[in-house]
């Protein structure tokens, strides 16, 4: 009873989008600022429930990814920090809707912020490391290279396929200033 009410109150706050919360910074910072994402996040605390997801949060994500412009980004940021749990506890609903979330499919370069918010906010992991090891070694060319670089090497450091010392010297090999900040991090 107290699921279903919490559910009952969630859903339309994320659903009513509300003024801006008039806070500078990148996607993530201005969306915890906002209510109706603060609410996502609250969506996702009430889903998780052993080792499954809600259906109802499900919904929800796809009405985030179906917007546009700030709304986008900010709904985005919230998914992006908790894309290693959708994988784990969603995989079929990833997979759908992978390239949607973080692939070409999503419009106006959203699927790429949504990737290198997950690189900069959001804890490595073996499984997306391995899925989604191109996307890591292409975003050692942007602006949050250094994110991605953590990544890839906790890759290299829990022997991840694909990111043997050899895999990571060749990736960095042109990169020279980021195999040095390697170096230094190792």
């Amino acid at each position: 009873e107290t699921l279903k009410s919490a559910w009952e109150a969630v859903v339309p706050a994320v659903r009513f989008r509300g003024p801006g919360s008039g806070t500078d910074g990148d996607p993530l910072t201005r969306a915890i600022n906002r209510p109706w994402s603060s609410a996502l996040e609250t969506a996702i605390l009430l889903a998780d429930r052993d080792g499954s997801v809600d259906p109802r949060l499900l919904e929800l994500f796809e009405e985030v990814l179906a917007l546009e412009g700030e709304d986008a980004e900010l709904g985005r940021a919230i998914i992006a920090t908790r894309l290693p749990w959708i994988r784990l506890v969603a995989p079929e609903w990833f997979a759908d809707n992978e390239d949607q979330l973080i692939g070409n499919r999503a419009p106006d370069g959203l699927g790429e912020l949504t990737f290198v918010t997950y690189l900069e906010w959001g804890r490595p992991e073996t499984t997306l490391l391995t899925e989604q090891r191109e996307r890591v070694i292409d975003s050692l060319k942007g602006s949050k290279a250094e994110f991605a670089l953590r990544h890839l090497l906790h890759g290299l450091a829990w022997g991840v396929e694909g990111f043997s010392p050899a895999d990571v010297a060749g990736i960095l090999a042109g990169y020279p200033e980021l195999f040095s900040e390697a170096a230094r991090t190792l």
